[in-house]
């Protein structure tokens, strides 16, 4: 310990800022935006894919398919590609009898960045490939024998007992894909499994290519009730297999997500990851394959789904079970703050007000509201500290410089005044998570998604008012003006909070400037969202403290203090003053045995 004991608000400003540096270099890197590039002319994994699967490929002529597949060879060659429409108010779904396969998903209250229309699915970037065997069933025409507004099924039966039956079906609302292998019966084949294989190259919908890459990732649930995923942030290639069955898995991007959904659980699987990182055009290219029993489809349990769709709190946990995990809302502790808190109250005003801006302030206040008594609780320290400041200043000045003796003198008087040194630093850290959270909250809340506010066209990301011709390193090539106010907000705040807190002198004084020029270059590349909220929150908070001091009567504070003196040989120490002042006292003697062996 030394005497920065007395100086609880810069200690307590240090320990978050510490805690929020080590957060940002371990866990959540700073994404920086890139130039874009001219995207390289080489052949997409799918194409690679489409073409070394395609079983007409394996053969020369119809006589040779028609020998190897009996009847099925009918459904190989001389047909035509026909696709069916299944829609809702959500999602349009484009589906072709050519492997009575998805082709197209478009979301339709989204658009990517550059205001287009949103694919999360496409057969030009992703595909699902079905094989039993050497069969390739994609490369199989079927007919659709039953078709509504909302469904479709597609079959292919033989003479010689081929049987394969798919089925789509699609809710009035919401953004699953029912998806239903009804029976797979293959009169030549003696395949035990039905194989899926999963391929995409993910195209940037987003204006931060460097995040997108870093939230781009494959997550899964493992059967046992486990939910895991890849590392997101590498950009090396990445394999794994599965331990055990799978309930689900998914390509998701930031904001979006692409799941296969099996509740009785897919048998086996593996999958990879990897980045072309001279193609600006794609975010990653993702693998993955997949088993399912050919038994269990004919004994009724083929029943899939697709979900195509955001990554929305309140839509994904209805999806399946651990499925809302595909939303990053920070560690435990955080996740519980944003899940059961942040979102709540997001999702309750957005029914009252559709700008966002004016949402976030409303937050703040809410959330300043809750904390009031914490933040009361940290001022009215700060108050006793200033009230005892002549008394530190006279211990000071009598021991000089000797710290171990100015450390009990200090805990002496905090203990005849009744006064705990750390009463003004805990509020602080306890209001920490919230801090936190709210880190993990905006960059992945796909409600600020494109929702302008001011000079910013999207809250989601980071605004823009210039461009530097050079990129400084950690703050990037471009510069956020919610970026510079939250700066400039929190040095007025440092500047408004050390008038208040006069025990914070020298070097505490010159790290609480110094912080805030730190997170200048965490936050310039952060959501728009997240600065205007830490900007209202330190505007909000100079005002509370301003408010909060006209109730605090300091000359009030001196006589219950004076007063407390009169107890003080009856008091004890509390346990905290205690186990520091044996700590100071074993520092003294080793101190003292010191000089004498040196003697």
């Amino acid at each position: 310990m030394n005497n920065s004991i007395d100086r609880n608000q810069a200690i307590g400003l240090v320990l978050i800022s510490g805690i929020l540096i080590a957060y940002f270099a371990f866990f959540s890197p700073t994404p920086t935006p890139v130039t874009p590039i001219e995207t390289a002319k080489t052949e997409k994994l799918t194409d690679r894919i489409s073409k070394t699967d395609s079983l007409k490929s394996n053969f020369a002529d119809t006589a040779a398919l028609a020998k190897s597949f009996g009847s099925l060879a009918d459904n190989l060659v001389g047909k035509s590609e026909e696709t069916t429409v299944l829609e809702n108010e959500n999602v349009k779904i484009t589906l072709s009898n050519k492997g009575a396969a998805l082709k197209d998903a478009l979301l339709k209250k989204y658009k990517t960045y550059a205001k287009e229309d949103l694919h999360v699915f496409n057969d030009s970037f992703f595909k699902v490939l079905l094989s039993a065997n050497k069969l390739t069933i994609n490369d199989l025409y079927f007919s659709v024998t039953e078709k509504t507004d909302t469904s479709v099924l597609y079959k292919i039966t033989s003479a010689q007992g081929d049987d394969i039956a798919i089925h789509y079906s699609l809710p009035k609302t919401g953004y699953t894909l029912n998806y239903a292998i009804k029976s797979l019966k293959l009169a030549n084949q003696t395949s035990d499994s039905l194989r899926f294989q999963l391929v995409a190259d993910l195209p940037l919908t987003e204006k931060d290519l460097t995040n997108a890459r870093q939230t781009a990732n494959i997550t899964y649930r493992l059967s046992n009730g486990t939910y895991n995923s890849m590392n997101e942030a590498s950009m090396d290639v990445q394999e794994e297999k599965f331990p055990s069955r799978i309930n689900w898995l998914t390509f998701k991007q930031k904001f979006f997500n692409v799941g296969i959904i099996a509740p009785n659980g897919f048998n086996s699987g593996n999958i990879r990851s990897s980045v072309n990182q001279s193609d600006s055009s794609t975010v990653k290219s993702f693998q993955a394959g997949l088993t399912l029993s050919v038994a269990d489809i004919n004994a009724g349990k083929g029943n899939l789904a697709y979900y195509l769709g955001p990554n929305k709190l309140n839509i994904v946990s209805d999806v399946a079970e651990d499925y809302k995990e595909n939303v990053y809302l920070g560690w435990p502790v955080i996740r519980v703050i944003n899940r059961y808190t942040m979102a709540p109250l997001l999702s309750f005003l957005e029914r009252f007000f559709s700008n966002y801006g004016i949402i976030i302030i409303l937050m703040v206040l809410v959330i300043k509201i809750i904390l009031l008594p914490l933040s009361y609780k940290a001022y009215y320290s700060m108050a006793k500290m200033k009230v005892l400041k002549p008394e530190l200043d006279e211990i000071k000045a009598r021991v000089g410089d000797d710290m171990a003796v100015m450390q009990q003198e200090q805990m002496k008087l905090y203990n005849s005044v009744g006064v705990n040194p750390l009463s003004g630093c805990i509020p602080v850290l306890m209001q920490m998570p919230i801090l936190l959270a709210m880190f993990n909250f905006f960059p992945n809340a796909i409600e600020l998604r494109q929702a302008p506010f001011l000079w910013a066209e999207d809250l989601s990301t980071f605004d823009t008012i210039a461009m530097l011709p050079f990129k400084i390193p950690f703050y990037g090539d471009h510069v956020s003006l919610f970026a510079l106010l939250m700066t400039a907000s929190t040095i007025l705040y440092t500047w408004y909070n050390n008038q208040i807190n006069v025990s914070a002198t020298g070097p505490m004084i010159a790290m609480s400037y110094i912080m805030p020029l730190v997170f200048l270059f965490v936050l310039n590349s952060m959501p728009a969202g997240l600065s205007f909220y830490y900007f209202v929150s330190n505007m909000i908070t100079i005002g509370q403290q301003f408010m909060i001091k006209q109730f605090v009567d300091e000359k009030a504070i001196r006589e219950k203090l004076e007063e407390n003196k009169k107890t003080a040989p009856t008091r004890k120490p509390n346990r905290f003053q205690q186990r520091l002042m044996d700590a100071m006292e074993q520092q003294k003697a080793m101190k003292a045995q010191q000089t004498t062996k040196k003697k």
